[in-house]
């Protein structure tokens, strides 16, 4: 879990302070501004689930009211994505020389036909950069051509927190085949045949 800016994992200043804003911002920094206080006793566990978006009042209460009892909610979706054919899942944990980053990465692929579009792929940018996210894309590219998909639709939206990732698909070998006013961008990768990994200079161990 990725805990706010500043200072090292060991003591991010927003759990120093105790203080996230807990405000709605758009494109502002929703890991710095979400918050909660949850009190466990001794081996207590507790699931807390974020809802990340943006709904007119009563659809957003009738989505929340949802989860109040958000454990076996998210567990049984998270059960429904594994179990379904028509959707690739892959997550990904980052473990270098200074330690285990934790769950960085994840994907969700729905697939149709021959086509599997990228219906999620988020990434901590902490850990962008570092090729992880090709060791992603190789297993992406290996789990897709075995499941019969010739294409993989990519999606980038220009937001504040997505530059960083705007030209990423075209670097892996996506080419453009859509672009509308506002900057929202269609990728497209069929280069399956004679595909060559990306990623060469770290372990995978797959779970």
């Amino acid at each position: 879990m990725f805990l706010g800016r500043y200072h090292d994992y060991s003591n991010p200043s927003g759990v120093a302070s105790g203080y996230l804003g807990n405000v709605t911002s758009y494109n502002e920094n929703s890991c710095g501004a979400l918050s909660c206080v949850v009190k466990l006793a001794p081996g207590e566990r507790r699931t807390v689930a974020f809802l990340l978006g943006m709904k007119p009042s009563e659809e957003a209460a009738a989505l929340v009211a949802g989860y109040a009892d958000p454990a076996p909610r998210c567990a049984a979706e998270v059960e429904a994505l594994l179990d379904n054919d028509e959707y690739i899942t892959l997550y990904g944990r980052l473990v270098d020389k200074f330690g285990d980053n934790g769950l960085v990465t994840a994907l969700i692929g729905h697939r149709q036909g021959d086509v599997l579009d990228m219906d999620l792929w988020i990434m901590s940018c902490r850990t962008f950069k570092r090729r992880l996210e090709h060791a992603m894309f190789d297993e992406l590219v290996r789990r897709a051509a075995a499941a019969g998909v010739r294409t993989i639709v990519g999606h980038y939206y220009p937001t504040a927190k997505n530059l960083l990732v705007k030209d990423f698909y075209a670097t892996i070998g996506f080419v453009k085949a859509a672009e509308d006013e506002a900057g929202n961008c269609t990728f497209e990768f069929t280069g399956f045949e004679g595909y060559q990994p990306q990623c060469g200079v770290m372990e995978i161990k797959r779970v």
